[in-house]
């Protein structure tokens, strides 16, 4: 039976993976904050052991020796200048001390769940495996801890760690429950008044574990695969889900305007403090238009998406079931 070490087990993409990783037999250890919500991964029959990608010693303590893979997960997505020191302790150092964790106790292979942000993209980009990252030096802190990020797993593979990677597109599916799940609430609620004018690459997060779990199977030390062979607007998927809570589609608004309120915003989190609803990073995030050339993950991980409508169907369906919306 294969085991499998798994960070951010918690969140959207590791729930997702502890679930399929369980139903195809293998042991799974599944590492958690002391904080961390755990009403969903009790569900499943993982070890849960308690611990922080940005502790090594916890790391050190609880990563069996020579585990089959370990995936790694765990990743601070935020969008709010305030809180890059934090996000750049979890997406950089966290995945250094994962990645030195890994080779201290001969991990036989190592899967990087990374994102498109990791390369950097501007608008009108198609991107794939070989295209160069423009991320180094980003203003948007969540797309330069990605790459940095990456950059400490390839540190890893020069040391003879055997990782491939995963980039993901925008991503749907059940246990979605913090992004594009308030996209289905404000709709039927009646408060998203408009929708951003950028596009991108979707995929259904059953195929992005597929892809990882396949990853460590046959992937060379290095390789990397993108994950999104859907291509669509903003626009087109908030179209669909508001057909499917049973209201109007939202207006597109220029890119111009939702600038102008996220900085107006900016300042007035000056005042008040807390997280403003709309950042300039968030904006910048979703006026692109960006896709990806999946070719690779075709031929060699059998990646086949499934349709927007499904993406969106599973989604709310899984909301709607837990209560959510």
């Amino acid at each position: 039976m294969p085991r499998a070490y798994v960070t951010g087990s918690t969140g959207f993409v590791g729930l997702n993976l502890v679930e399929r990783l369980i139903e195809d037999g293998w042991q799974v250890r599944a590492l958690h904050r002391s904080s961390s919500n755990l009403q969903y991964l009790s569900r499943f029959d993982a070890e849960r052991v308690v611990g922080d990608v940005t502790d090594r010693a916890s790391l050190d303590h609880s990563m069996p020796d020579s585990v089959d893979v370990v995936f790694h997960v765990a990743a601070s997505v935020n969008f709010w200048s305030r809180n890059n020191d934090a996000q750049t302790k979890i997406n950089v150092d966290g995945t250094r001390n994962v990645v030195e964790t890994a080779l201290a106790k001969n991990a036989k292979r190592f899967v990087q769940t990374s994102s498109v942000v990791a390369f950097g993209p501007i608008d009108g980009d198609v991107l794939h495996e070989d295209s160069e990252s423009r991320a180094a030096t980003h203003w948007v802190n969540y797309f330069r801890t990605k790459y940095l990020a990456d950059e400490e797993v390839r540190a890893g593979i020069d040391k003879g760690l055997h990782a491939c990677f995963v980039y993901p597109g925008y991503v749907l599916g059940p246990y979605e429950m913090s992004n594009f799940s308030e996209m289905f609430r404000l709709l039927k609620e009646g408060g998203l008044p408009g929708t951003f004018s950028g596009s991108g690459p979707w995929c259904h997060v059953e195929k992005v574990v597929e892809a990882m779990i396949r990853g460590a199977e046959v992937a060379r030390p290095g390789d990397r695969y993108l994950i999104g062979a859907r291509h669509a607007s903003l626009a087109e998927v908030a179209a669909k889900i508001a057909r499917r809570v049973g209201v109007e589609p939202p207006r597109t608004l220029p890119a111009w305007l939702y600038k102008s309120i996220a900085q107006l915003m900016e300042w007035g989190s000056l005042v008040t403090g807390k997280e403003p609803d709309l950042t300039p990073e968030v904006v910048h995030m979703f006026s692109m238009d960006v896709s990806f050339d999946c070719s690779k993950a075709e031929r060699e991980l059998g990646y086949q998406e499934t349709s927007l409508d499904r993406m969106v169907d599973d989604t709310y369906a899984w909301l709607q079931a837990e209560g959510r919306i």
